[in-house]
């Protein structure tokens, strides 16, 4: 509806552009017609008033410098002496036609004479229609005449709906002289521009003024239709309040050069007044609204966010009064709520633009056109205000513009709504390219994994088929470990002089070494993909580890003509798994004999801090920067070394079996120069270990169930294993540990089906204080 009103104003505006000189041929008829109230008066005494020079067919020149007026005047023009309501008049100081602030009665007074020799028409024209209480009076040979009274509606209807402001035709013989009194009351403004035109002048001038207005109001609602599609489309909020805002500056285009009180409050200055300060605020209020929806002002600016939402209160607040102001007739508030409403209309033009700063300084400079629009529409109407209160004298003014600046702010500010969208659609391609070849890398991913998953697959049961025969291996190396014992058995009862050297002693180190190997491979075979395998922690000194491992390998060192040194520097006693750590020696130790040609091979054990280290230090081939990379990759499964027989495959087992004994293991090789290979342990931080049972193992032992597996059947030992509830004490979230003194290989395979861990006799608290067991007692606890 809003819409259709300001179009019909528009189509007014045309009608009046098409007809102006049936207009102003009217008003010079009708003023010399007795309609007009003559008021006749003797006078003593002239006015010393400058004559104004006309010439029949040419414009007066500026009127600033003829033009007389006084302030706030006791009387009334039309029944009282010129003389005696001004007899002192005043100039004005500058060639703007402006009495001073707002709030006084001002009369004003003209002389004018034909100085051609023929007769000549002219139109007295104050530009304005907004004025309160305003007459306009002639004087010819002392008889004084009341042209224009303010009072009279229909007249002042038809000259404003046909001039566009209070104009008077006049007509004046050669040599002809005549005074013109106009008195106002300027209610914020006591601008007057105040002109005397050729009826052509004056019609050239109104249709450039209706052009500018009417081009600037259809071109901003042709932005708003825009908008209005747009929102239709996106269903973006941002294009309703931009398009409420654009409407207001549509209304604002028709209301400021005054062509809303032209045609429609000529009897109803009151409102024309609160529209002019309603206006302003609306348009705030709108615009506002759309800054916090388009910039996000809640996140992105949360105090500002707050000030805008108390500012938009305060607006809707001064629109509220002005209504209702309009209402019971009231122009304008005085005191404290005149200040406040004085404060919305500056603070209006004020925060859009500090808006637009902090979104193109602090957000993203492609918002420039908002800081455009808002900085643009803030110092044009800093400007006209300036101008119209005559704060600075000599500035030319035309409300009219009004037309041009709304559109332009209406433009940019749909600009910056454009470009944000443009550069979110561009963002979104970008996403989607991304997205798009994020798709493809996960298409080839997959793919890769679907050949990985089969070469693991293949892998796996390659390594399922050794670990059977590994397993299978085992189980037949146990004829070889029964016959073996046998022979230790006899060695035992023989006397120590009829057997040679000392071959009982490497017996039993031989015997006591193939019992921990058969124990590992049927219990679970270790390869490199396995993770998840027993450890049996033991309690053994660095002596019981190394020393059957150096009795069964140095036969071997001493037939290849290499010197094997064995260094242990402590006597700590480790708490680990000592057939697996067996195991891994060996595998050291056998490749430094198979690839050590001269030289000597040291196997040192030694304590650092909270850490056990083993090394295996060797004189050999060593090897070159690429298989070192691809022997410590966790990726390598197995690894051909060049010209030798080799796998890599002892290495890589050895270095999973260290890692699930939360330890490391560390090599460090240049080639022809040697092989150093470093293991890691940790060590028992309980300085005063005792040796206790099972029992009182289970109190120290939080989130954990110690079973001795000694002391039941197995049978029994499954049943304890799986009661959840036992004795009354819930054990829902209790690990069960089994321990044992047998640390054979079918315990071991046994225990492997339902545990990871399992402690062997006896027990010490230190055992307590290894990772396996922490780890296993953190699960518990977060189970």
């Amino acid at each position: 509806m809003k819409a259709m009103w300001y179009v019909c104003v528009g189509l007014l505006m045309l009608s009046a552009l098409l007809h102006p000189d049936r207009a102003a041929g009217q008003a010079v008829a009708e003023s010399a017609e007795s309609g007009a109230v003559d008021q006749a008066s003797s006078s003593s005494t002239v006015l010393a008033l400058p004559v104004v020079p006309l010439e029949a067919g040419s414009d007066a020149p500026p009127l600033a410098s003829y033009i007389r007026f006084v302030r706030n005047p006791e009387g009334d023009i039309a029944t009282d002496n010129w003389e005696t309501l001004a007899p002192n008049p005043s100039a004005l100081n500058g060639s703007k036609i402006q009495f001073g602030p707002g709030g006084q009665e001002i009369l004003v007074l003209l002389q004018v004479r034909n100085e051609s020799s023929t007769k000549g028409t002219w139109l007295l024209s104050t530009k304005r229609g907004a004025l309160k209480d305003f007459k306009l009076a002639e004087r010819v040979d002392d008889a004084t005449r009341l042209l224009i009274d303010g009072n009279n509606i229909p007249q002042v209807r038809e000259i404003l709906q046909s001039y566009h402001g209070f104009t008077h035709a006049f007509e004046l013989e050669p040599g002809e002289q005549r005074e013109f009194a106009l008195s106002f009351h300027g209610v914020y403004s006591t601008l007057f521009p105040l002109s005397i035109q050729t009826s052509a002048t004056f019609t050239e001038e109104r249709y450039w003024n209706v052009a500018v207005a009417a081009g600037g109001f259809l071109g901003t609602l042709t932005v708003v239709f825009i908008g209005v599609i747009f929102y239709t489309a996106t269903g973006r909020s941002e294009f309703l309040w931009l398009g409420m805002a654009e409407l207001i500056l549509a209304a604002y285009i028709v209301h400021v050069p005054g062509y809303s009180f032209f045609y429609f409050l000529y009897d109803m200055g009151n409102w024309v007044y609160a529209v002019g300060i309603m206006l302003p605020c609306a348009y705030a209020l709108f615009a506002a609204q759309f800054a916090r929806v388009f910039l996000k002002t809640a996140v992105n600016f949360p105090r500002f966010n707050r000030l805008l939402i108390g500012m938009m209160m305060l607006w809707t607040l001064v629109i509220l009064r002005r209504i209702y102001m309009a209402l019971i007739g009231e122009v304008q508030d005085g005191g404290l709520l005149g200040a406040i409403t004085v404060f919305a209309v500056a603070t209006a033009q004020i925060v859009l633009p500090i808006m637009a700063f902090l979104a193109v300084f602090r957000l993203s400079r492609h918002y420039w056109p908002l800081l455009v629009a808002w900085g643009g529409w803030a110092l044009y109407n800093f400007y006209t205000i300036t101008a119209t209160l005559g704060y600075a004298s000599g500035l030319p003014n035309n409300w009219h513009y009004t037309g041009i600046a709304a559109l332009l702010t209406a433009l940019f500010a749909s600009l910056a709504l454009a470009l944000h969208i443009r550069r979110v659609h561009l963002d979104k391609l970008v996403y989607e390219r991304g997205l798009n070849r994020s798709l493809q890398k996960q298409i080839e991913i997959q793919d890769d994994a679907i050949r990985l998953e089969r070469e693991k697959a293949s892998a796996i049961a390659t390594i399922s088929d050794q670990d059977n025969l590994i397993h299978a291996s085992g189980h037949d190396s146990q004829q070889v470990l029964m016959a073996l014992n046998s022979i230790v058995s006899v060695t035992d009862r023989m006397k120590s002089d009829k057997l040679p050297g000392n071959l009982g002693d490497m017996l039993k180190s031989s015997a006591s070494y193939l019992q921990d190997i058969v124990s590992t491979t049927t219990s679970c075979a270790i390869s490199g993909f396995e993770n998840a395998s027993l450890i049996a922690l033991g309690r053994f000194r660095f002596e019981e580890l190394v020393r059957p491992i150096e009795m069964i390998y140095r036969p071997l060192f001493v037939k290849k003509q290499i010197t094997l040194e064995v260094d242990i520097r402590s006597d700590r006693w480790l708490v680990s798994d000592r057939a697996l750590l067996a195991r891994v020696l060996s595998n050291l130790l056998s490749n430094s004999l198979k690839f050590t040609h001269k030289g000597s091979v040291t196997l040192s054990a030694r304590t650092d801090g909270g850490e056990a280290i083993i090394e295996v230090r060797d004189t050999g081939a060593g090897m070159d920067p690429g298989l070192l990379d691809r022997l410590t990759g966790s990726s390598e499964g197995r690894v051909k070394i060049e010209d030798s027989e080799g796998t890599g495959f002892g290495l890589i087992s050895s270095r999973s079996i260290i890692a699930r004994l939360y330890g490391e293991l560390d090599i460090e090789s240049q080639k022809d120069i040697g092989t150093v290979i470093a293991i890691t342990l940790p060590l028992s931080r309980v300085e005063q270990p005792e040796q206790i049972d099972s029992n009182e193992m289970n109190n120290h032992a939080r989130g954990i169930r110690l079973l001795d597996a000694d002391k039941m059947s197995r049978e029994e030992f499954e049943a304890r294993k799986d009661c959840r509830p036992c004795n009354g004490n819930v054990q829902d979230h209790k690990q069960v540990v089994p321990v044992t003194h047998d640390s054979s290989a079918s315990l071991r395979s046994w225990v492997g089906s339902f545990a990871n861990l399992v402690l062997i006799k006896p027990l010490w608290t230190d055992m307590l204080d290894h990772p396996a067991v922490k780890n296993l007692r953190n699960r518990a606890h977060w189970k």
